[in-house]
C-alpha cells in the first residue's frame, strides 16, 4: 500500500470510506473537511484505507480510520496507524482516538497498535440518528484511547 496526504480537491474520492468510519453522514459533515487525510492506494491506484487527523489544543486526534471491506484483515489499517505515528512524533504530545464502548474489535485493534485507554465521553452516541449498533449492542459511550508522540 501506498500511503500519501490526500489534497483538498481529491477528497471527495475517499468519502465512501470515510463512511465506514463513521456510518452518518451528517456526524461525517462535521470535520470531514477539516484537518489532514491521509490515504492509502493498492498497487491500482484505487483507495484501500483512510485516516482523518485534525489538530486539537496541544495534540492530534484520529477521528475517522477506515479499510475497504474487501482489504480488511490485512494488516493495512495497521500499517497506515504506524505510518501516522511515525509521521507526527514530536509534532504534538500524543494522538488521541476514540471508538464506541460496544466496538470490541476496535478497542483490540487500537491497543495492539500501541494506545492506551486514557478517558471517556459518555453519551456520545445520543446525538447520531440511529444510535449505532455492533453486534447488536448500541453504542453509548465513546471510549478515549492514547498514544504517545513523544
Amino acid at each position: 500500500m501506498k500511503i500519501q496526504v490526500v489534497a483538498p480537491g481529491d477528497r471527495q474520492r475517499w468519502h465512501a470510506l470515510l463512511l465506514i468510519g463513521d456510518e452518518d453522514p451528517a456526524m461525517l459533515a462535521r470535520y470531514e473537511a477539516h484537518g489532514t487525510l491521509w490515504g492509502g492506494v493498492d498497487d491500482a491506484g484505487q483507495p484501500v484505507a483512510v485516516a482523518l487527523v485534525c489538530r486539537t489544543g496541544d495534540g492530534l486526534e484520529l477521528k475517522n480510520l477506515a479499510v475497504a471491506p474487501d482489504q480488511q484483515g490485512r494488516g493495512l489499517g495497521s500499517e497506515l496507524v504506524q505510518y501516522m505515528i511515525t509521521a507526527y512524533r514530536g509534532q504534538a504530545s500524543a494522538l488521541l482516538v476514540g471508538t464506541g464502548d460496544a466496538e470490541d474489535a476496535n478497542l483490540r485493534f487500537y491497543q495492539r497498535n500501541g494506545f492506551v485507554c486514557c478517558g471517556l465521553r459518555r453519551d456520545f452516541f445520543s446525538q447520531y440518528t440511529p444510535v449505532p449498533r455492533v453486534n447488536g449492542r448500541p453504542l453509548r459511550d465513546m471510549v478515549l484511547l492514547t498514544h504517545s508522540l513523544g
